[in-house]
């Protein structure tokens, strides 16, 4: 018997949650289990672009009930918020017999169909100085939503899973851990390092040596350690580069990009970093594949997209001994302290002086070799935990 498996998408304007979307479909069909097929939800307002990507392993279905702020989308927010009902979706699941509706943050009492909802992280809960009361009380409140009515819920490592277990009463049978593997985009290892680096000179003025932070501009992320340890290797006489991309405004701390702007221009380092802002994946992944190795020093990480990108990819990256990234690291993982700007700027000369830049082709080759079968893995994974919601 075949489950259709569901998934509503009504955030194409999130790219980490589009990435993470594609990495399902792509791990689901690497498992290659016919007894599941699933479907995509999208509002009639997404560019073929997103469809295209989506449809590869996926049956996309176009509705304007998700147009994201359209009026059908904002009744169905509304009944769900104040009765907890949701006619319209439940219609369309049946039009389309859909078994089970995963990652899509919708749960309720006696729906026709199974749910498995995840909860990306607790930082909410372990670092509350990040968030409002009111952000504290809205996660809050959906989080006991969907640990009340989901059929089953994931978590993306077993950092959070503890976390699950501590802020909240649930039985592991309904918990599952799954860590997911991040797709590259094809071809990505086709090219030379030399043809890459011509092409991120010619769009983004960089040069041949330089470390990537592709971290958001949010707080938790600390840009602030390493643009100190950036400074602090300049004033000892040591020039390096930082290249960083990301969403420049974090809604719970709005003045957050500028001052990272005001110390750059405060401490001269217009030379040492690059703030390239939001720009294509495989742009990402280019720069990704020939920096000389990856740097993500932030305090707090569910499950870190840049830690499964570096390890899908084969790189050195330079990580805060968070209890989450050394449950993720690769062996090419170096880590500090998150506050130690004295510990990050010596790993950063270490690698600096030690190092080209440039694909690193022997840990590129271990990489591809081990892909195929951690892909695998991943979506064996999560159709076992979609066969266990659909019999709930």
């Amino acid at each position: 018997m075949k489950i259709r498996l569901g998934f509503i998408v009504d955030y194409p304007h999130y790219i980490g949650g589009i990435n993470y979307l594609n990495n399902l479909l792509t791990a689901l069909a690497d498992a290659n289990d016919d007894s599941i097929s699933p479907y995509v939800f999208v509002g009639t307002n997404v560019d073929d672009a997103l469809k295209k990507l989506l449809a590869k392993n996926a049956t996309v279905i176009v509705d304007d009930c998700f147009n994201r702020g359209g009026l059908r989308w904002y009744l169905s927010k509304l009944n769900y918020k104040l009765f907890g009902c949701l006619p319209q979706i439940n219609r369309i699941m049946a039009k389309y017999s859909i078994d089970v509706v995963s990652h899509s943050d919708i749960c309720a009492k006696n729906l026709p169909y199974k749910t498995i909802n995840w909860l990306p992280d607790f930082q909410f809960l372990v670092m509350p100085q990040m968030f409002s009361w009111f952000e504290r009380f809205r996660r809050h409140r959906l989080y006991r939503r969907s640990i009340k009515f989901s059929d089953l819920l994931l978590v993306s490592s077993n950092d959070a899973n503890r976390h699950l277990k501590k802020y909240y009463k649930v039985s592991s049978d309904r918990a599952k851990v799954l860590q997911f593997v991040a797709t590259l985009p094809q071809g990505l290892f086709t090219a030379s390092g030399d043809q890459d680096q011509k092409e991120l000179s010619a769009l983004y003025g960089v040069g041949q040596k330089y470390f990537y932070c592709p971290n958001q501009f949010w707080k938790h992320k600390n840009h602030s350690t390493l643009l100190s340890a950036v400074k602090m290797l300049r004033d000892s006489g040591l020039n390096i580069t930082v290249v960083m991309t990301g969403g420049e405004y974090d809604f719970r701390h709005p003045r957050y990009f500028g001052e990272i702007k005001s110390y750059a221009a405060q401490s001269d380092l217009q030379e040492n970093l690059r703030f390239l802002g939001i720009i294509p994946y495989d742009h990402v992944a280019k720069l990704l594949r020939n920096s000389i190795a990856v740097i993500n020093p932030s305090f707090f990480e569910g499950w870190s997209t840049t830690v499964e990108e570096v390890k899908s990819l084969g790189k050195k990256i330079v990580l805060s001994n968070l209890e989450v990234h050394r449950e993720q690291a690769p062996d090419s993982a170096y880590f500090f302290s998150p506050r130690d700007i004295e510990a990050l700027a010596k790993l950063l000369r270490e690698l600096w002086n030690a190092n080209e830049g440039g694909p690193d082709y022997d840990l590129e080759e271990k990489a591809s070799q081990a892909f195929p079968l951690r892909s695998m893995a991943f979506g064996e994974l999560f159709a076992a935990y979609i066969k266990t919601a659909s019999t709930k």
